[in-house]
């Protein structure tokens, strides 16, 4: 009791927060040719999610559109997987990442209920860093939940560097976050 008490009383003196995990992967050292094993698509409008075998994940369409580089995962012409990516316009300041020209940020990654444990995710965020290579980006980001631990290890595995931590908040409901940003790794 003593523990959701205090949660109450932290969210409503600190406003909505964010702790968040901040990865990293440069581009220059992702193969150019994405791998052929899977029905990979790219994904350029939020209509293509209704073609998801879950609910859950049509509810993600609203990561499409402009400035929102995507990809697919088909499975018997049913999507199963995606992973969207949102460009430098597509961000606010009040982002828990600064996205430069050439960079863009990893928002999203879902699989569908029963599609998970087949290696999905890693496929298509492989072949999404070699698109987006071609494409001319140079780095992507993605930011993690400082608790979600499978995520973490999944962007570890993958090749993706831990370069900061974030905490952002809006105290006592004040109209501009206040951000503060601990490097791990340098970014360049």
């Amino acid at each position: 009791m003593l523990k959701r008490v205090a949660k109450v009383v932290a969210e409503r003196l600190f406003g909505p927060y964010q702790l968040n995990r901040i990865y990293m992967r440069e581009l220059e050292q992702v193969a150019a040719a994405p791998p052929a094993r899977y029905d990979i698509r790219p994904i350029s409008s939020a209509e293509q999610f209704a073609a998801a075998i879950d609910q859950r994940m049509r509810e993600h369409a609203w990561y499409a559109g402009e400035n929102a580089p995507g990809f697919g995962l088909w499975e018997n012409e049913r999507l199963v997987c995606t992973c969207m990516f949102w460009n430098h316009k597509r961000f606010s300041d009040s982002s828990p990442i600064r996205v430069g020209e050439r960079e863009a940020v990893l928002v999203d990654v879902i699989t569908a209920q029963e599609s998970r444990g087949k290696g999905y995710a890693p496929a298509l965020i492989g072949f999404a860093e070699a698109a987006l290579k071609r494409a001319g980006f140079v780095r992507l980001y993605a930011w993690v939940w400082h608790s979600n631990h499978p995520s973490r290890r999944a962007f570890e595995k993958a090749g993706w560097k831990y370069v900061a931590f974030v905490v952002q908040t809006t105290p006592l409901g004040w109209g501009k976050p206040v951000r503060f940003e601990k490097r791990i790794h340098s970014r360049t």
